[in-house]
């Protein structure tokens, strides 16, 4: 099973080895199974978890970012995700799950500035609609 919370302070957009030959293997077991290629398929090495809905989470307001839980955190409907504190460390937003599920992404620490539109796509918490 992969430890999650070590890859949180990867950094935002940035891959470290694993997830880079993680995408490698899947790519080439999609070639093997159209026979674009000869080999045999590599199993992935942790479980699969297939979310058929998924909504990100966005923060409105500006100012620092503090998570509450890791990528790969089974979350319930409405429980505190992170928040988004002001100079003071006051909260000035608090962002919660939609429905049960599982963070599929998130951003790990940091200013919040969701007015730049430049880095928007960076902000928030993804999470998958999960059993």
């Amino acid at each position: 099973m992969v430890n999650f919370s070590e890859r949180i302070n990867s950094g935002l957009g940035q891959l470290d080895e694993r997830d880079i030959l993680s995408h490698y293997d899947a790519i080439m077991n999609v070639m093997i199974d159209l026979g674009m290629y000869r080999g045999h398929s590599k199993k992935p090495a942790g479980e699969i978890i297939k979310t058929m809905e998924n909504v990100r989470v966005m923060p409105t307001k500006r100012g620092f970012w503090k998570r509450y839980v890791d990528i790969g955190a089974k979350v319930a409907s409405g429980q505190h995700l992170a928040s988004v504190l002001n100079v003071r460390g006051d909260e000035v937003e608090r962002l919660v799950a939609p429905f049960t599920g599982i963070v599929l992404y998130l951003r790990g620490f940091g200013l919040v500035d969701p007015m730049s539109h430049k880095l928007g796509h960076r902000y928030g918490i993804n999470v998958g609609r999960y059993p």
